[in-house]
């Protein structure tokens, strides 16, 4: 097996910052690194380690050479330059990338370290180097608390030396400067009151300096004047004096002789300093060369997905974003449009997770990713190769596919995002978030046929007014249609437990994109993209009936897996809907939609009790004893657990919770309702005198009724999923 990787010699940490720093530096980020996410608190902490000589820890590089072909190479950034800015307005963030070589063929991508580095050059690189954080952020970093903070201030501050504490520190070590403790004076300061603060009337947070006071000085003035070993302390003396020449002489006077001997600690630690690099060899050098270089950045992305982000493999959707990005860049650069991918993914994620709390199924950045590959997918993928329907391990490492889905995301970004958006509305208006909140491979199909009737639509698009009309109200009427069909189906088939089951969906749309784009008959594409939602129903409608039949709950906890089927029958009728929307509560309690047994398990319990007690339930040998009620054989645990069948549940917005006391439902329903009232929500319920008024009734008679009001809702369910008219009543 090939040795992919070399052990350079060692680097002096100073020289390698320098590199990165240069207006020339071909030392970059690959787009797959995670962004930076160290704090200030930890900046200065790594800078003491240095200081205290403790190991630094090795970096993982690529050396990377361009050839005429660049399709196979991992999309990468420069290392930024200026203020690290976080969670501010976009306006405010004044980052800027280093410059980075574009005429050179030679790279080397920083594989694993990125943050040590990025610290370094935020702490080391330059007087303008620091972090842009709100006030809050600032706040929890100094004193663990962001209390009282107002969320829309920030602060650009730069690592400075804070010198009462320096001098502090240096009279408690008895002017020892090498016993000194680094971390003990180094603070974050705004060194600049006119840019660095949102408003100067505003509590600051962070300590303010002009740097002509003498209270702070920039710590990467210190760091880069310090020369190389051999110069004593009083060359240092005039040597500061000139760098600091805006502080007057008196202050000056108080700090320069610790501050030249500090300096002498400087030089040592930038000179002795220094990084054992893992170079992973060019392609050309990597002996790889024979098995071709899909083996070779197939090895490169693993090393990746193994040593990056602080030990959790990168998922395919980072490193799809990474080459996204990457696509989008180069079709915008031929594009009269300017628009940047970040800023248009995070906008439209915003818009997703626009919602009321439980509202909506809160989209992730990974969730959009897969919404767009999908649309992709659909647009280049004919759907008769299985193995190209969902991306693999070699399409991931493919610059030509990958980069190819961010240039069919800004092409159709218009249309993308009319779509998702629709689609999340869609489901949040029909509520479905109660009973679907992370089923995200039902939504991305949605979303992918909704693409493809968009597509439809605007080769429609100029026909007849009446044309576009029909067009609209048959679409609208089949989604209509499908739409709960399909979220209900798939959860009673268990649709994504089987992992073929989503690029078997993704074929048919494939498929049927094909059609759309060849067909010019408005009449034909609706026949076509409606038939597919039949056909995909059609499939499933079986496995959900058989589910139906064999819902069974054993235990009063078990009961909560009601709630979905019973959440849809509640909405079969609109008798039944106008009735059970209604909170059924006492008082000012709050109501809440949970499962509930008609007749309490404690009732159920004692009747049991009362027929067949515990005590004469098992035989000699231990085993219980069989009887016969209805001509149906039970023991005395199976005969407790009949109590919690689906027809002595139902889902109501309550707030009283009787099936953990023994109050018959007549009794609660007395006591906030009217007799008419009452009449109907039993009836619309399919609750009759036996089931809500059970203590004077038999243990025969309730298990009769009980199976009776069973059938009777599955029968609903299994009609609405066999008759395809059939829809949810509560939906105008």
């Amino acid at each position: 097996m090939a040795t992919i990787y070399v052990s350079e010699s060692n680097k002096i940490l100073s020289e390698f910052l320098k590199e990165i720093v240069d207006k020339d530096s071909t030392i970059v980020i690959p787009d797959l690194q995670r962004p930076y996410i160290w704090n200030p608190a930890q900046v200065i902490l790594l800078v003491d380690s240095i200081f205290k000589k403790w190991p630094f820890g090795s970096l993982l590089c690529w050396k990377v050479k361009l050839t005429d072909s660049t399709s196979d190479f991992i999309p990468y950034r420069p290392f930024w330059e200026e203020f690290v800015s976080k969670n501010i307005p976009q306006e405010i963030k004044s980052s800027r990338e280093t410059s980075v070589n574009r005429g050179t063929n030679s790279y080397l991508m920083i594989l694993d370290g990125q943050q040590r580095i990025q610290s370094l050059l935020l702490a080391l690189g330059g007087e303008s180097w620091g972090f842009t954080l709100t006030d809050k952020e600032w706040k929890k970093y100094i004193d663990g608390v962001d209390e009282s903070i107002d969320g829309k201030n920030w602060s650009s501050a730069c690592l400075c030396l804070h010198i009462a504490s320096f001098l502090d520190e240096y009279n408690k070590c008895d002017k020892k400067i090498a016993a000194i403790d680094v971390g003990k004076f180094l603070s974050w300061a705004i060194t600049d009151v006119n840019t660095g603060v949102s408003s100067k009337n505003k509590k600051q947070v962070l300590p303010i300096t002009s740097l002509d006071d003498g209270e702070y000085l920039r710590f990467s003035k210190i760091w880069n004047t310090a020369k190389p070993t051999g110069l004593l302390s009083t060359d240092y003396e005039g040597i500061l004096t000139n760098v600091f020449s805006e502080i007057s002489q008196e202050k000056l006077s108080k700090f320069i002789k610790p501050l030249s001997e500090f300096m002498i600690i400087i030089s040592d630690v930038k000179d002795s300093t220094v990084i054992t690099r893992l170079i992973i060899k060019d392609f050309e050098t990597s002996g790889l060369v024979n098995q071709g270089r899909s083996i070779y950045n197939n090895a490169i992305v693993n090393i990746f997905a193994r040593l990056n982000t602080a030990g959790r493999a990168l998922t395919p959707q980072e490193i799809t974003l990474a080459w996204l990005k990457t696509g989008w860049r180069e079709a915008n650069i031929d594009s009269e449009i300017r628009l940047d991918c970040a800023t248009a993914l995070e906008e439209l994620l915003t818009e997703l997770n626009d919602n009321e709390e439980n509202a909506g199924m809160q989209m992730s950045i990974d969730n959009l990713v897969d919404i767009l590959s999908l649309f992709w997918t659909i647009i280049e993928r004919s759907g008769d190769n299985r193995s190209e329907l969902v991306l693999n391990d070699k399409d991931l490492v493919n610059g030509d596919i990958m980069k190819n889905i961010g240039k069919s995301t800004f092409n159709y970004w218009t249309l993308i995002k009319e779509v998702i958006l629709e689609c999340k509305d869609t489901f949040e208006n029909r509520k479905l978030n109660e009973c679907f909140l992370r089923s995200f491979n039902a939504f991305y199909i949605i979303c992918g046929w909704k693409f493809i009737v968009a597509i439809s639509s605007q080769q429609n698009e100029g026909r007849i007014r009446e044309t576009d009309c029909k067009f609209n109200i048959q679409i609208n009427n089949a989604f209509d249609l499908f739409i709960d069909k399909w979220y209900f189906s798939t959860l009673l088939s268990d649709t994504w437990s089987n992992r073929t089951n989503y690029p078997n969906y993704i074929g048919k749309l494939c498929k049927l994109h094909k059609i759309i784009v060849s067909c010019h008959d408005p009449n034909q594409s609706i026949n076509s993209l409606s038939g597919v939602l039949d056909e995909i129903l059609s499939d499933l409608r079986q496995s959900a009936i058989n589910r139906i039949n064999s819902l069974r709950a054993y235990s009063r906890y078990e009961v909560i897996a009601y709630k979905n089927v019973l959440w849809l029958w509640n909405r079969l009728t609109l008798d039944r809907w106008s009735e059970v929307q209604k909170s059924m509560k006492r008082k000012s309690a709050t109501p809440k939609l949970e499962v509930d047994h008609a007749i309490p398990v404690d009732i159920w319990v004692d009747k049991v009790e009362n027929a067949y007690p515990l005590s004469s339930s098992k035989d000699s040998m231990g085993q219980e004893i069989s009887f016969v009620l209805n001509e149906v054989s039970y023991t005395r645990s199976s005969l407790l657990s009949e109590i919690n069948i689906l027809g002595n549940c139902s889902l109501l917005l309550r707030s009283h919770n009787r099936s953990k006391g023994k109050e018959q439902f007549d009794d609660f329903l007395k006591d906030i309702y009217t007799s008419e009232q009452i009449e109907k929500v039993k009836s619309a319920l399919l609750l009759n005198d036996t089931l809500s008024s059970p203590l004077t009734v038999t243990i025969e008679q309730i298990l009769i009724e009980i199976k009776i009001r069973t059938d009777k809702i599955k029968s609903e369910l299994i009609d609405y999923f066999n008759q395809k008219e059939k829809k949810r009543q509560d939906v105008v």
